[in-house]
Order: C-alpha cells, then structure tokens, then sequence
C-alpha cells in the first residue's frame, strides 16, 4: 500500500469524524455563550471558532494515527457510535462545560502484513497497536504544550486558550481504559463478559459484535508501563497548569512524576506480575494477577 491510502477515510469514517467535531464544537463552547448575560452573536462567533479548532486537532489526532498505523503496515479506521456523543453532551450539561467527555470515537487496527518475513510472528502485537494508539493522545498532547507556551507569549488569546483546553481532553480522555479496567478493578473478573463496565459499554454499542478497544485500552493492555507515563504526564501537566502554573514548569514536573511511576512499574509492578507463581496467586484464582505466570 502507498503512504496515502492509510490516510483514506471511508464515507462512513467521514460521517463520524463530521459528527464528532460537530458535537465536541458544541461541547468545547459551551460557556463561551457570553460574559454575564447570554449573546447569541457571540456565542455563535465562538461556537464556530471552536468547532473549526476541534476539527483541526482531531484531524491531527487521525493522521498521527495512521502514519504511526503505516509504520507497522497497519490500516487504522474511526468507528463511533450515538450513545458516545450522546453522553458527551450530557456530561458537558452536567458540568457546565467545565469536563467534557472527549473520547467519542475509538480506532480499529487492522495489519495489512500478517507476517514478518523470517520471523513466523504476527507483524502487529499488543505493544505495536499500543504505540498506534498512543499517536493520536500524543499529538493532541504536544499540541496544548505549544499552545500553551505561545499563550505565555500572548496572554488572553481565546484560539490559544482554547487549544489548550481542546487539546488536553482529547489527550486525557483518550488515554483513559474505560470499559474492561473499570470492570477489572472494581469486580476482579477475568472474562470480559462477566465484567459490569464491559457490558454496560456492550449495551450502549447496541451491537452483536465484539465491543471495541478504545484508545485508551489499546495503550494500557499493550505496555502498562507506557500507559502510565503518559497518562500521568498528561494529568499532572494539565492539574498544574490550570492551578496557575507555567506550562513549561508544569510539564518539567509532570514529566518528572510520569518517569518516575514509569519506572516503578516497569521494574517492580510488571516483573511481579509477569512472574508470579500459582502459589502466589491462589492457585490462579487471585483476580489480581491477571498476567500468565512464567
């Protein structure tokens, strides 16, 4: 496949990323409708200005998707369904616009090569779709640092403010494991159809096929590790900077934070349960050692 045929979007594809951008405009603006009193003129100046800004960063958000998805010979396609968009718009109600639930599609990734050459192995793992997964919350990541480190720059500046927020809740939610980590921690259940979130998710995805992977689980099920970085990097950054802080401080600290449980997981959280014994576990039946013992 050439480089550009990874990018194409179907009509479908179209469709959602179109309705994603229409409901997260609404969403992003919600209390950009006037100072003290409703205006509707400049809620609509607003509400355009923001949707245009949403559709910039998931576009971003897509390609990165599908350029790190050629770099493992992988087709990455946008898949959503109503009740997503739906609870994004109740959530922004909810909270006066102040949280918006910005995680209203997912991706599906599909190898294109099923074998490396030699080598007999699946060309795409867990931790090769992690990394495709992770491009799309990295972008948006990058994204609200610039914009933030321009916005000291040009302090007030509504496209630069309003990037910042666009752009960290795309990251953030995004990178959240919603529907089988929910289920795991709180009811220690193996199997996904015996997991309380996981057929919540089911029932609102209305489907008889498998519910999908979003983003977030794609990262968290393929490198834990990575998962942690770069989600508490993400949340430090965006608590400490919306706390009154510089972005460039809040970023140096968040990312201090972020390689520190890094490394905490990666050399003593996922050792430990890579090889943890029967014995250990209960026999197998502790729901906490979820990893298959070497």
């Amino acid at each position: 496949m050439q480089f550009r045929e990874y990018l194409e979007l179907d009509s479908k594809e179209l469709t959602y990323l179109i309705a994603s951008t229409l409901v997260l405009g609404f969403c992003f603006s919600f209390r950009d409708w006037g100072f003290t009193t409703f205006d509707f003129g400049f809620g609509i100046r607003n509400l355009i200005i923001t949707t245009l800004l949403v559709g910039i960063s998931i576009f971003a958000h897509e390609v990165f998707h599908r350029s790190a998805g050629a770099e493992y010979k992988a087709k990455v396609k946008t898949i959503s369904w109503k009740a997503l968009l739906l609870f994004a718009v109740i959530a922004t109600i909810l909270t006066n616009g102040y949280i918006v639930f910005a995680a209203i599609w997912t991706i599906t990734i599909t190898p294109i090569i099923l074998k490396r050459p030699g080598f007999g192995k699946a060309n795409l793992g867990p931790r090769e779709s992690a990394r495709i997964a992770l491009a799309g919350p990295l972008i948006n990541f990058t994204i609200m640092i610039i914009a933030g480190l321009l916005l000291d720059v040009y302090p007030g500046n509504y496209i630069l403010s309003k990037l910042v927020f666009i752009n960290f809740w795309l990251a953030w939610f995004n990178l959240f494991p919603f529907f089988r980590v929910f289920s795991f921690l709180l009811l220690g259940a193996k199997r996904q159809l015996h997991n309380l979130s996981y057929r919540i998710g089911k029932m609102a995805y209305y489907s008889k096929k498998e519910l999908p992977f979003m983003e977030g689980e794609y990262i968290f099920f393929g490198s834990k590790p990575m998962w942690a970085f770069m989600f508490f990097i993400v949340t430090i950054t965006g608590l400490m900077y919306n706390a009154g802080n510089s972005i460039l401080a809040s970023l140096i600290t968040g990312g201090v934070i972020a390689f520190i449980i890094y490394l905490v997981w990666e050399f003593m959280i996922e050792p430990w349960s890579l090889h943890a014994t029967p014995q250990e576990t209960h026999g197998g039946r502790d729901p906490t050692a979820y990893k298959k013992w070497g």
